[in-house]
């Protein structure tokens, strides 16, 4: 973590490896990946933003689509945080959310992409 700014704000790299051992080869993968999360802490509002890259190597060739699959998968979200919103006591948050993920296969029929948005409260206990 690279924390800036009096501690405020901050910057964490991520990298990731899964290993999916999978029954049917053809769905067995390994896959590589990044991620950057940067955070701001604030008195009244904080943020949080990630994005993140990773990539699917597959094991065996598919034998419907008689391709070996490799996929690209990239995303990126926002998190936002009020506290004490509306003069609340301490400890309440309003939380809104909002994210895209995305997945480019080499084979079509395996692309997707997802949206995310949320709206919610969240109390922390001491």
């Amino acid at each position: 973590m690279w924390k800036f700014d009096g501690d405020k704000q901050y910057f964490v790299p991520g990298f990731e490896y899964h290993k999916f051992d999978l029954d049917g080869d053809a769905m067995a993968n390994d896959r590589y990946g990044v991620q950057l999360t940067y955070g701001y802490k604030g008195d009244q509002f904080s943020v949080v933003a990630n994005g993140s890259y990773l990539s699917a190597d597959y094991d065996t060739r598919n034998p419907i689509y008689n391709k070996k699959r490799e996929d690209d998968i990239y995303g990126a979200s926002l998190t936002g945080f009020w506290h004490r919103p509306f003069g609340t006591p301490e400890g309440w948050n309003l939380v809104a959310s909002g994210g895209y993920y995305e997945v480019e296969s080499d084979i079509d029929f395996y692309d997707s992409e997802a949206s995310l948005f949320s709206l919610s409260v969240l109390y922390r206990f001491k």
